[in-house]
């Protein structure tokens, strides 16, 4: 992975709330989840941002919520559908940490977002190598201890978004390869411990990227 040239950071945006696309079409919402974690806590997550995102389309198309549909199967990008619509259906994307979910759509093209927490991870140098890349694990190497965390959950989180981007499943590091999306660090909003400690991260591609 190259060293990243970002855009300027996509604000989420809490829900309930106004919200407002981006000149590029970009939405990322976020939704405090006092019961997200795993098993049942997890598929309510899952449930409550879908829910979510249903409701704030409805108002950003001028649509009933009956006319937005979010299709997701397990392994497979989630789908927009809107009913009896000629024109494309937005691109959506989640992500979720314990107690806090975000969703992500852009009305004209791929999109992917994740959340990465910040820890200490003892075999840190190892997981950059076989997934980040040799660029990336040398300017990891060339930062000081106590700034090392937060680069990596950063250059984490961008891969994850990344490949969410690209509809495809998470590989080890093969090399580079053409990269055609936008990317930008997502600027959370105020969050209580350990919430604080999230990054994230939103790739996208606006429809003439690609050539």
């Amino acid at each position: 992975m190259p060293a990243p040239t970002l855009q300027p950071p996509v604000t989420v945006q809490p829900w309930p709330g106004t919200l407002q696309l981006s000149p590029q079409g970009i939405l990322v919402l976020g939704l405090c989840l006092p019961q997200a974690g795993t098993g049942d806590g997890r598929a309510q997550a899952r449930l409550a941002i879908r829910q979510a995102l249903t409701q704030a389309l409805a108002g950003l198309l001028q649509r009933p919520p009956t006319d937005i549909h979010i299709d997701n199967q397990r392994g497979q990008p989630a789908q927009i559908r809107v009913a009896a619509s000629t024109t494309p259906a937005p691109h959506c994307s989640f992500a979720y940490s314990d107690g806090y979910a975000v969703a992500a759509v852009n009305l004209h093209g791929p999109i992917g977002v994740d959340l990465t927490p910040v820890l200490e991870i003892p075999d840190w140098a190892a997981l950059a190598r076989d997934y980040l890349g040799p660029p990336t694990l040398a300017r990891l190497q060339a930062l000081p201890a106590s700034q090392r965390p937060l680069a990596l959950a950063q250059a984490w989180c961008r891969l994850e978004a990344e490949y969410k981007c690209r509809a495809e499943a998470l590989t080890e590091w093969a090399g580079e390869r053409p990269d055609h999306a936008l990317h930008a660090q997502l600027m959370l909003p105020p969050l209580p411990q350990p919430l604080s400690q999230l990054v994230g991260h939103v790739s996208w591609e606006n429809g003439s990227a690609r050539t």
